[in-house]
Protein backbone atom coordinates (compact mmCIF):
# COMPACT_ATOMS: atom_id res chain seq x y z
CA UNK A 1 0.00 0.00 0.00
CA UNK A 2 1.33 3.43 -0.93
CA UNK A 3 2.20 5.76 1.91
CA UNK A 4 -0.41 8.41 2.71
CA UNK A 5 0.39 11.88 1.53
CA UNK A 6 1.19 14.30 4.32
CA UNK A 7 0.18 17.90 4.67
CA UNK A 8 2.03 20.41 2.60
CA UNK A 9 1.50 23.84 1.21
CA UNK A 10 3.01 25.69 -1.70
CA UNK A 11 2.38 28.96 -3.52
CA UNK A 12 -0.25 28.76 -6.22
CA UNK A 13 0.87 29.52 -9.76
CA UNK A 14 0.26 33.13 -10.73
CA UNK A 15 -1.12 34.68 -13.85
CA UNK A 16 1.16 37.17 -15.60
CA UNK A 17 0.92 40.64 -14.10
CA UNK A 18 -1.04 39.49 -11.06
CA UNK A 19 0.07 39.30 -7.45
CA UNK A 20 -2.46 36.95 -5.92
CA UNK A 21 -1.89 36.25 -2.17
CA UNK A 22 -3.12 32.66 -2.41
CA UNK A 23 -1.77 29.56 -0.64
CA UNK A 24 -2.46 26.02 -1.84
CA UNK A 25 -3.67 23.50 0.74
CA UNK A 26 -3.35 19.73 0.67
CA UNK A 27 -5.07 17.37 3.10
CA UNK A 28 -3.94 14.01 4.48
CA UNK A 29 -7.41 13.18 5.82
CA UNK A 30 -6.13 13.60 9.38
CA UNK A 31 -5.99 17.38 9.83
CA UNK A 32 -6.16 20.74 8.10
CA UNK A 33 -3.33 23.14 7.47
CA UNK A 34 -3.71 26.49 9.22
CA UNK A 35 -4.61 28.91 6.44
CA UNK A 36 -3.02 32.20 7.46
CA UNK A 37 -3.61 33.91 4.12
CA UNK A 38 -7.39 33.51 4.02
CA UNK A 39 -8.27 37.13 4.80
CA UNK A 40 -5.76 38.38 2.25
CA UNK A 41 -7.23 36.07 -0.39
CA UNK A 42 -10.76 37.20 0.35
CA UNK A 43 -9.75 40.88 0.29
CA UNK A 44 -7.99 40.42 -3.06
CA UNK A 45 -11.03 38.71 -4.60
CA UNK A 46 -13.40 41.38 -3.35
CA UNK A 47 -11.22 44.25 -4.56
CA UNK A 48 -10.88 42.76 -8.03
CA UNK A 49 -14.58 42.01 -8.27
CA UNK A 50 -15.42 45.58 -7.27
CA UNK A 51 -12.93 46.93 -9.81
CA UNK A 52 -14.62 44.98 -12.59
CA UNK A 53 -18.15 45.54 -11.32
CA UNK A 54 -18.68 41.81 -10.95
CA UNK A 55 -19.44 39.42 -8.13
CA UNK A 56 -16.66 37.15 -6.90
CA UNK A 57 -18.29 34.06 -8.37
CA UNK A 58 -18.05 35.56 -11.89
CA UNK A 59 -14.54 36.98 -11.53
CA UNK A 60 -12.58 35.82 -14.64
CA UNK A 61 -9.45 34.63 -12.79
CA UNK A 62 -10.71 31.06 -12.51
CA UNK A 63 -7.47 29.79 -11.07
CA UNK A 64 -7.78 32.15 -8.11
CA UNK A 65 -11.39 31.13 -7.48
CA UNK A 66 -10.43 27.44 -7.53
CA UNK A 67 -7.93 28.13 -4.74
CA UNK A 68 -10.30 30.38 -2.81
CA UNK A 69 -13.05 27.76 -2.49
CA UNK A 70 -10.86 25.13 -0.76
CA UNK A 71 -9.60 27.76 1.68
CA UNK A 72 -13.16 28.66 2.65
CA UNK A 73 -14.02 24.98 2.97
CA UNK A 74 -10.94 24.34 5.11
CA UNK A 75 -11.98 27.00 7.64
CA UNK A 76 -15.56 25.74 7.71
CA UNK A 77 -14.45 22.15 8.31
CA UNK A 78 -12.24 23.19 11.21
CA UNK A 79 -15.14 25.07 12.85
CA UNK A 80 -17.47 22.11 12.37
CA UNK A 81 -14.89 19.73 13.84
CA UNK A 82 -14.61 21.77 17.05
CA UNK A 83 -18.39 21.90 17.55
CA UNK A 84 -18.82 18.18 16.82
CA UNK A 85 -15.99 17.36 19.23
CA UNK A 86 -17.76 19.16 22.07
CA UNK A 87 -21.15 17.63 21.21
CA UNK A 88 -19.65 14.13 21.40
CA UNK A 89 -18.53 14.67 25.01
CA UNK A 90 -21.03 17.32 26.12
CA UNK A 91 -23.45 15.38 28.31
CA UNK A 92 -22.64 14.09 31.78
CA UNK A 93 -23.99 10.99 33.55
CA UNK A 94 -27.38 10.59 35.21
CA UNK A 95 -30.95 11.42 34.25
CA UNK A 96 -31.36 14.66 36.21
CA UNK A 97 -33.13 17.19 33.98
CA UNK A 98 -33.47 14.79 31.05
CA UNK A 99 -36.72 15.04 29.05
CA UNK A 100 -38.10 12.45 26.64
CA UNK A 101 -36.36 12.12 23.27
CA UNK A 102 -36.79 15.26 21.19
CA UNK A 103 -39.03 15.12 18.11
CA UNK A 104 -39.70 17.61 15.32
CA UNK A 105 -43.22 18.09 16.68
CA UNK A 106 -41.79 19.01 20.10
CA UNK A 107 -39.49 21.57 18.45
CA UNK A 108 -42.39 23.17 16.59
CA UNK A 109 -44.44 23.36 19.78
CA UNK A 110 -41.52 24.89 21.70
CA UNK A 111 -40.98 27.56 19.06
CA UNK A 112 -44.69 28.35 19.15
CA UNK A 113 -44.72 28.67 22.95
CA UNK A 114 -41.48 30.66 23.09
CA UNK A 115 -42.27 32.78 20.03
CA UNK A 116 -38.74 32.42 18.58
CA UNK A 117 -36.74 30.26 16.20
CA UNK A 118 -34.35 28.09 18.22
CA UNK A 119 -30.71 27.85 17.03
CA UNK A 120 -29.91 24.74 15.01
CA UNK A 121 -26.80 24.13 17.13
CA UNK A 122 -28.95 23.96 20.28
CA UNK A 123 -31.33 21.49 18.64
CA UNK A 124 -28.36 19.36 17.54
CA UNK A 125 -27.34 19.02 21.20
CA UNK A 126 -30.86 18.31 22.42
CA UNK A 127 -31.34 15.59 19.81
CA UNK A 128 -28.38 13.74 21.33
CA UNK A 129 -29.94 14.10 24.81
CA UNK A 130 -32.90 16.29 25.66
CA UNK A 131 -31.50 18.22 28.60
CA UNK A 132 -29.50 17.19 31.65
CA UNK A 133 -26.14 17.52 33.38
CA UNK A 134 -23.21 18.94 31.40
CA UNK A 135 -19.98 16.94 31.62
CA UNK A 136 -17.07 18.25 33.71
CA UNK A 137 -15.13 18.97 30.52
CA UNK A 138 -17.62 21.65 29.41
CA UNK A 139 -19.28 23.03 32.57
CA UNK A 140 -17.94 26.61 32.54
CA UNK A 141 -17.51 29.56 30.21
CA UNK A 142 -14.63 32.08 30.62
CA UNK A 143 -15.56 35.75 31.10
CA UNK A 144 -13.76 38.96 30.23
CA UNK A 145 -14.61 40.57 33.58
CA UNK A 146 -15.71 39.49 37.08
CA UNK A 147 -19.29 38.60 37.97
CA UNK A 148 -20.89 37.77 41.30
CA UNK A 149 -20.02 34.14 40.61
CA UNK A 150 -16.29 34.36 39.84
CA UNK A 151 -13.43 36.56 38.72
CA UNK A 152 -13.00 34.79 35.40
CA UNK A 153 -15.82 32.39 34.50
CA UNK A 154 -19.49 31.49 34.91
CA UNK A 155 -20.96 28.02 35.53
CA UNK A 156 -22.85 25.93 33.01
CA UNK A 157 -23.65 22.83 35.07
CA UNK A 158 -26.78 21.81 33.18
CA UNK A 159 -28.78 22.60 30.06
CA UNK A 160 -32.56 22.54 30.16
CA UNK A 161 -34.33 20.43 27.57
CA UNK A 162 -37.71 20.74 25.86
CA UNK A 163 -40.61 18.93 27.50
CA UNK A 164 -43.11 18.68 30.35
CA UNK A 165 -41.55 16.10 32.65
CA UNK A 166 -42.93 16.52 36.19
CA UNK A 167 -40.54 18.25 38.56
CA UNK A 168 -38.09 19.17 35.80
CA UNK A 169 -37.55 22.73 34.58
CA UNK A 170 -37.67 23.11 30.81
CA UNK A 171 -37.01 25.72 28.15
CA UNK A 172 -40.80 25.91 27.96
CA UNK A 173 -40.84 27.47 31.44
CA UNK A 174 -38.97 30.53 30.14
CA UNK A 175 -42.00 32.89 29.87
CA UNK A 176 -42.93 32.29 33.52
CA UNK A 177 -39.31 32.51 34.76
CA UNK A 178 -38.59 35.72 32.84
CA UNK A 179 -41.63 37.38 34.38
CA UNK A 180 -40.98 35.94 37.86
CA UNK A 181 -37.38 37.17 37.98
CA UNK A 182 -37.90 40.46 36.14
CA UNK A 183 -35.69 39.77 33.14
CA UNK A 184 -35.86 41.37 29.69
CA UNK A 185 -37.58 39.75 26.72
CA UNK A 186 -37.45 38.01 24.37
CA UNK A 187 -35.11 35.49 26.01
CA UNK A 188 -34.87 31.71 26.12
CA UNK A 189 -33.32 30.55 29.39
CA UNK A 190 -30.85 27.67 29.12
CA UNK A 191 -29.51 27.20 32.62
CA UNK A 192 -29.72 28.93 36.00
CA UNK A 193 -31.01 29.01 39.55
CA UNK A 194 -33.11 32.19 39.74
CA UNK A 195 -30.36 34.51 40.95
CA UNK A 196 -28.29 33.97 37.81
CA UNK A 197 -29.08 32.61 34.37
CA UNK A 198 -27.50 31.87 31.00
CA UNK A 199 -29.89 32.47 28.14
CA UNK A 200 -30.40 33.16 24.45
CA UNK A 201 -30.91 36.89 23.92
CA UNK A 202 -33.15 37.78 20.96
CA UNK A 203 -33.41 41.52 21.65
CA UNK A 204 -30.93 42.55 18.97
CA UNK A 205 -31.49 39.86 16.33
CA UNK A 206 -35.28 39.59 16.49
CA UNK A 207 -37.36 36.49 17.11
CA UNK A 208 -36.28 34.78 13.87
CA UNK A 209 -32.60 35.73 14.08
CA UNK A 210 -29.48 34.12 15.57
CA UNK A 211 -29.45 35.08 19.27
CA UNK A 212 -26.38 35.87 21.34
CA UNK A 213 -25.74 34.01 24.61
CA UNK A 214 -25.66 36.14 27.76
CA UNK A 215 -25.24 35.87 31.55
CA UNK A 216 -27.95 37.53 33.66
CA UNK A 217 -27.76 38.36 37.38
CA UNK A 218 -31.24 39.15 38.65
CA UNK A 219 -30.21 40.39 42.11
CA UNK A 220 -27.85 42.98 40.60
CA UNK A 221 -29.89 43.71 37.46
CA UNK A 222 -26.70 43.04 35.49
CA UNK A 223 -25.89 41.16 32.32
CA UNK A 224 -22.85 40.15 30.29
CA UNK A 225 -22.67 38.92 26.69
CA UNK A 226 -20.76 35.64 26.58
CA UNK A 227 -20.86 34.69 22.88
CA UNK A 228 -22.25 35.99 19.60
CA UNK A 229 -24.25 32.80 19.00
CA UNK A 230 -24.92 29.43 20.61
CA UNK A 231 -22.45 27.50 18.45
CA UNK A 232 -19.64 29.85 19.49
CA UNK A 233 -20.75 29.50 23.10
CA UNK A 234 -20.53 25.69 22.93
CA UNK A 235 -17.12 25.85 21.28
CA UNK A 236 -15.90 28.13 24.07
CA UNK A 237 -16.99 25.92 26.96
CA UNK A 238 -14.27 24.51 29.19
CA UNK A 239 -13.82 22.72 32.52
CA UNK A 240 -14.67 24.68 35.66
CA UNK A 241 -11.86 22.82 37.41
CA UNK A 242 -9.33 24.63 35.24
CA UNK A 243 -10.15 27.91 37.04
CA UNK A 244 -9.58 26.68 40.57
CA UNK A 245 -11.69 28.17 43.39
CA UNK A 246 -12.14 31.64 41.76
CA UNK A 247 -15.56 32.40 43.30
CA UNK A 248 -16.00 35.96 44.50
CA UNK A 249 -16.93 36.52 48.14
CA UNK A 250 -19.15 39.50 47.41
CA UNK A 251 -21.21 40.39 44.33
CA UNK A 252 -19.25 42.27 41.68
CA UNK A 253 -20.99 45.25 40.15
CA UNK A 254 -21.39 45.16 36.37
Amino acid sequence: MAARRGLSRRPASRSPGRDVPVMAVQHSGEADVEVRDFDAVAAFAQSKAKELGQCVSSFPDQEMILWLKPLRLSRRLRNMARFDEVVATFWGDGDYGVQQALTDEMVREAERVLGVALPSALLDLLRVQNGGIVSADHDAFPTSRPTSWSEDHVPFDDLMGIGRRDGTTSLLDTPYLVEEWGMPAPLVLLSGDGHSWIGLDYRACGRDGEPSVAWFETDLDAELVLAADFRSFVEGLTAAGAFGNGCTDTPASA
